[in-house]
């Protein structure tokens, strides 16, 4: 499946995973393959279906975990949502991503900390949201949008000092942040620092 998958041939590669779940009908692994081979391909009802089998079988299992996770925290952007079902799909998505981090073994998938961290702050979890975003600074110190986020929390839990230090790291090589860091340098009462960071940002 994932040969015919490299080469193009996702009918084929298809065919070959439903063939592997037929023969393995209690493999979780197989069905997880699926559930991820279909969010790859955007068919996110088919990939939700195979997820929650494959969570049937083993319930942390690590991929389906992080695809069904990942499908609740994308149905929790959507627009036209009303809260009460915007708080449940957050809750829901932060308990499979929460799943699929502690079922990783070696290095940690940073996507998952990254949508982790999102959701924590969306819920108002910043200690949770700084913990998770950490892990993916660790791994890529340099990503804009961990960053801004880290900023995020670290202002969301009172540290103003914090946000300013993470973004002051990377400014220079991310001018586009600057806008971010002048806005928490106001909030500090860092006026000269933050007239320097708005000047910046204009110039970008």
């Amino acid at each position: 499946a994932r040969h015919l998958e490299g080469e193009g041939d996702n009918s084929g590669a298809l065919a070959a995973l439903q063939r592997a779940a037929a023969a393995e009908p209690k493999s979780a692994e197989v069905r997880a393959e699926i559930a991820a081979f279909q969010l790859r391909h955007n068919q996110r009802a088919d990939a939700e279906k195979a997820a929650r089998e494959a969570l049937a079988i083993d319930s942390n299992n690590l991929e389906a975990n992080r695809v069904l996770g990942s499908i609740l925290a994308d149905e929790s952007e959507r627009e036209n949502t009303n809260p009460q079902q915007i708080a449940g799909y957050i809750r829901d998505a932060i308990t499979y991503l929460e799943k699929a981090a502690a079922a990783s073994t070696g290095v940690a998938d940073p996507n998952v900390n990254y949508r982790l961290g999102r959701l924590y702050l969306r819920s108002g979890q910043p200690d949770k949201a700084t913990q998770a975003l950490a892990r993916v600074l660790s791994q890529n110190p340099g990503s804009r949008q961990a960053r801004l986020s880290m900023a995020q929390a670290q202002a969301q839990n009172k540290d103003l000092r914090g946000a300013i230090v993470t973004l002051e790291e990377i400014v220079d090589d991310e001018p586009g942040v600057a806008s971010a860091l002048g806005q928490y340098q106001e909030q500090a009462g860092l006026l000269k620092d933050a007239v320097d960071s708005y000047t910046l940002a204009l110039s970008v």
